[in-house]
């Protein structure tokens, strides 16, 4: 009843000119125009392409699950040219640099198995990153290279190299005074990559690399990495080769 009743008066203020009328007419088309701008908004999400983001936060070296990435529309201008979209796998690759929340997935932040520390004989080993204090090292060196992890330690004269083996292939002093002599910091590193991605950009870290370390090594490289530059010496088979 109560609503028959608000017909009719709305139907008796549109067909008499005054205020009633121009008061409903200006809330219809501002009703239409907000409807019009969400089918607008709607039509326009459902163009944009599906590209793979990160569900959650995820550290390095952690393997890529299912659960840590999803399918997403997201605007073609904001996506990187090398996107993983639904025809990629990210699944079971490597992170080799922290994802965050929404970030978009590209091909140089994920290693695959046969790029990892699964592809070596030690199931033990640990990834740590590892910023050379000369960038252009990075270009020498080749996956799977065995190298030495040193840094610059100013020594007495006639010290040797600090742990270090007749096998490590790291240069003793020459016995002049306060010669600056290279400290081993770890040996049988394995490189992993010589390339990471700059966070959020997908684009490669010059001099910045990956070695697979034993858990204890890596924390010694990691912790020394804060305090000093770091470097490496090839010592396996391509350094006597």
């Amino acid at each position: 009843m109560k609503l028959s009743i608000r017909l009719a008066h709305a139907r008796q203020q549109l067909s008499t000119p005054g205020r009633g009328r121009t008061l409903i007419l200006r809330r219809g088309f501002a009703g239409a125009l907000v409807l019009a701008a969400g089918l607008s908004a709607a039509a326009s999400v459902r163009e944009h392409p599906q590209v793979y983001v990160f569900a959650r936060d995820v550290p390095a070296g952690s393997v890529v699950g299912d659960g840590d990435v999803e399918l997403r529309r997201v605007p073609k201008e904001v996506i990187p040219a090398a996107a993983l979209g639904p025809e990629d796998t990210p699944a079971g690759s490597v992170l080799v640099a922290a994802g965050s929340v929404g970030e978009v997935l590209t091909p140089a932040r994920l290693l695959g198995v046969s790029d990892t520390t699964q592809s070596f004989s030690d199931p033990g080993l640990h990834m740590v990153p590892l910023k050379l204090a000369e960038p252009d090292i990075a270009a020498l060196l080749h996956h799977g290279d065995t190298v030495s992890i040193v840094t610059a330690a100013a020594a007495p004269p006639g010290a040797g190299v600090a742990g270090a083996g007749p096998d490590d292939g790291i240069p003793v002093t020459d016995g002049t005074p306060e010669t600056s002599a290279a400290a081993l910091v770890a040996a049988g590193g394995r490189v992993v990559a010589t390339a990471l991605p700059e966070g959020g950009k997908g684009q490669a870290r010059p001099g910045t690399i990956l070695v697979a370390l034993p858990a204890t090594e890596a924390d010694r490289v990691a912790a020394a990495s804060l305090s000093g530059p770091l470097t490496v010496v090839i010592t396996g088979p391509r350094a006597t080769g």
